[in-house]
């Protein structure tokens, strides 16, 4: 297992500005599905930065450099906790 590295602060602040959405209070169909909308896009546009820094972590050989990782997918699977599928 590799350690989790520290998010660095405009990550941490987004992180922690969707974990405190009032999720718990939404109610009615049309606002289920505008919450539904909105998160799908927080969930879509975060997918696309990873594949964009993930590019170029792999591209230089980083889980490597860091943790001695023999491959980006295995520093996936014991950094991250990615399924094997998945990383």
């Amino acid at each position: 297992m590799f350690p989790v590295p520290v998010l660095p602060p405009p990550l941490a602040e987004a992180v922690a500005v969707v974990h405190d959405l009032p999720v718990d209070h939404v109610a009615g169909a049309e606002e289920r599905s505008a919450w539904l909308a909105g998160l799908r896009q927080i969930v879509d546009a975060a997918e696309s930065a990873f594949t964009t820094v993930l590019a170029d972590f792999d591209a230089t050989g980083d889980g490597q450099v860091l943790h001695a990782a023999s491959t980006t997918q295995s520093w996936l699977r014991g950094a991250l906790g990615m399924a094997s599928g998945e990383a």
